[in-house]
């Protein structure tokens, strides 16, 4: 591999130029996105199981941060006066959290 201490942002078609440039990838896969490590020839040779099953590991995970940020703004909510400026705010991410679990529930890898 070619030695470079920077980070380069590279999109190509190219199988034998990621190849032979790229040691960590950012892939679209069924409308996620995962990092990878390793080459792109490695990557294709394994199983398509195995691909699936890291984008469904990914989807719980952000699923399971929603959650946990969601009991964060319930907990900071509960010490809150309806008439507390923060007590707004906090009501407004939790239902843009509240939305974005809906979604994550909907996805097809839910």
């Amino acid at each position: 591999m070619l030695q470079y201490a920077g980070t380069i942002l590279l999109i190509s078609h190219d199988r034998y130029l990621l190849d032979k440039v790229c040691d960590h990838m950012l892939v679209f896969e069924q409308q996620h996105i995962q990092r990878v490590e390793g080459q792109l020839t490695a990557y294709l040779s394994r199983p398509a199981r195995e691909k699936r099953e890291e984008i469904v590991n990914s989807s719980q995970e952000e699923r399971l941060l929603v959650e946990t940020q969601m009991a964060r703004v319930l907990s900071e909510l509960s010490l809150l006066k309806l008439e507390d400026p923060r007590y707004q705010e906090l009501d407004r991410e939790y239902q843009d959290l509240l939305r974005r679990r809906r979604q994550l529930h909907q996805s097809p890898n839910a």
